[in-house]
């Protein structure tokens, strides 16, 4: 009989980023080599339009399901409601009505030989069909979920310890992130599950990259040194005005700086840049299908990030034939190389500009390790499960 796995996280089907691609490129290469079922379910949230209003956000449908690369993806939506918008975005503390949710989902996913969950409501949940069915389970943990969130308060800290110690395994996205959890339990099986590149993210030939920079506006004989990525306080953009100005008072060529993404940052970001009289051209969220072509675009990807799991941007970036630098924190380092990130301190800005400024005078080589191929990972996740699934007495 055919095994059966199931994959449950929580996302926006109508903002599919960052961790939303990394899970769904894990999904679509798991599935090409395995012998199993799988079956993909990810939970949404429906925002009233009172909540819509306080926080700014559009009315979504509530569809059933959306077939991503000829997989099915069930969708199951939970209402959340003023108070647990209060509990959770004020004070941080656990949502009431979003867990009576959650404990109702247990009766609804079952029959399946294994569940594969990311990060901690999903990993809860599947601690709960566990114990119920008593059926082995995985979690993924992709950064926030285990370098801020357990230390803001002894709840949430509590919650993430009960579930590493509880799965079956535990798949971090960078080694950094791996031993950050060690420090909330040594009491677990783990392993280290890379998030790839997609294979649209490729060098182009210099021709079309010249046409492309064009098209963009970059004038002939410009550089372009740019942060791609959320505008929020874990990416700490307000250092990119200091860092533009840094490298502009140090490179005596033309340059134009990009900003691309959006979030609650973007307004002070854009009026810093402009006070400081940096050429920065603002793009906003650009459609994931357009990303290699500004990847390809790009001499210099900045990434002066407070904390990071695994920045799949820096992997894009150098698969496309960009350089990247940036802060000493979570799994960059493992991305871009030792040599090309930087402690923050007094001397962060300096330091930084001063390597962005090498960069874009020197050829210099950024090999991307063959553990940031989806294939790669997929095999690794693959050869897990067939032994959870599969044991040899």
């Amino acid at each position: 009989m055919t095994k059966r796995i199931a994959v449950i996280f929580d996302e926006d089907i109508y903002n599919q980023r960052g961790m939303f691609n990394a899970i769904r490129n894990r999904i679509k290469h798991l599935k090409d080599i395995a012998s199993f079922s799988i079956d993909v379910f990810v939970i949404g949230c429906y925002e009233p339009w009172h909540i819509r209003m306080l926080r700014h956000t559009p009315k979504v449908h509530r569809v059933k399901s959306i077939i991503l690369d000829g997989i099915k993806y069930n969708t199951l939506w939970y209402n959340f409601t003023l108070v647990d918008y209060f509990l959770e975005v004020k004070l941080h503390k656990k949502p009431i009505f979003v867990s009576f949710f959650y404990r109702r989902l247990v009766k609804q996913i079952k029959g399946y030989d294994l569940i594969s969950a990311h990060s901690t409501n999903c990993g809860q949940l599947a601690l709960r069909i566990s114990d119920k069915e008593n059926i082995p389970f995985c979690v993924t943990w992709h950064g926030n979920d285990i370098h801020t969130t357990p230390f803001r308060n002894r709840e949430k800290f509590m919650i993430v310890h009960d579930i590493l110690e509880a799965a079956t395994y535990n798949f971090f996205v960078s080694d950094n992130l791996k031993s950050i959890a060690h420090t909330i339990t040594s009491e677990m099986r783990c392993a280290v599950l890379y998030n790839g590149r997609n294979q649209s993210f490729t060098r182009y030939s210099e021709d079309k990259r010249i046409s492309l920079r064009d098209s963009f506006g970059v004038p002939d004989n410009t550089k372009v040194v740019a942060f791609v990525g959320n505008l929020l306080e874990v990416k700490n953009p307000q250092l990119l005005a200091p860092i533009f100005v840094s490298v502009q008072n140090k490179y005596p060529c033309s340059l134009v700086y990009w900003v691309i993404g959006s979030g609650k940052m973007y307004d002070c970001v854009e009026k810093s840049c402009k006070d400081a009289g940096v050429n920065c051209k603002f793009w906003g969220n650009q459609p994931a299908d357009d990303m290699p072509d500004f990847m390809n675009s790009i001499d210099v990807l900045v990434l002066p990030s407070r904390n990071e799991g695994l920045p799949l941007v820096a992997v894009e970036a150098i698969a496309c034939g960009a350089n990247v630098v940036g802060s000493d924190v979570g799994g960059i380092s493992e991305a871009i190389g030792k040599d090309n990130v930087f402690p923050h301190g007094d001397d962060f800005i300096d330091r930084i500009s001063d390597r962005i400024v090498q960069m874009l005078t020197t050829h210099i080589e950024q090999p991307l390790s063959e553990e940031f191929e989806w294939a790669n990972t997929a095999k690794k996740e693959l050869d897990i499960y067939n032994r959870l699934l599969c044991p040899i007495n």
